[in-house]
């Protein structure tokens, strides 16, 4: 039987993987090529072992590969971490590692909040605590229609109310 830790656990994988699948197929709909990079799917016996690795370096850098490496229709390479939270916040503290081995990743939160889609390279985030509307993101092409349709998603899956899934059309 799960207890309530469990239970909470399970509940924030779910929606961080909703996040990275929402993210994922925006940027497929845009035309860019995207590809699974992610410590959890590049590495899954790994993440699966039950036996303890000794912490180093590596093993860090590892855990912390970004969830996606995108193509855009020049051939521009993006690494984007995605990260979801219910309240629109994180902590700069919560991104270092990835800063430290990943400096060119950029990081978009995902949220019930308006904008609901939020970017910044990890490492200026680090640095200034400023996340950017995804529309108003230079250096990522995606439609205002296209963030539109996928904000209603979010709004359905990630409503404050669990009423707020049906009273929202699609």
């Amino acid at each position: 039987m799960m207890n309530k830790n469990s239970i909470y656990f399970a509940s924030n994988v779910v929606k961080g993987r909703i996040a990275e699948t929402l993210i994922e197929e925006m940027f497929k709909k845009s035309g860019y090529q995207v590809y699974r990079f992610g410590y959890e799917r590049l590495l899954e016996n790994v993440s699966q072992l039950k036996q303890e690795i000794i912490d180093s370096n590596t093993f860090e850098r590892i855990r912390s590969i970004p969830d996606f490496l995108v193509v855009d229709l020049k051939g521009n390479i993006q690494l984007i971490e995605v990260k979801y939270r219910s309240s629109g916040e994180i902590l700069p503290e919560e991104l270092e590692k990835y800063a430290y081995f990943w400096e060119e990743a950029r990081i978009i939160l995902v949220t019930p909040k308006e904008p609901h889609f939020r970017i910044s390279y990890i490492n200026s985030f680090c640095k200034n605590g400023k996340l950017y509307s995804l529309e108003d993101d230079k250096f990522t092409e995606i439609h205002p229609d296209i963030i539109r349709e996928f904000s209603k998603v979010v709004k359905r899956y990630f409503g404050k109310e669990s009423g707020d899934r049906e009273k929202i059309k699609q």
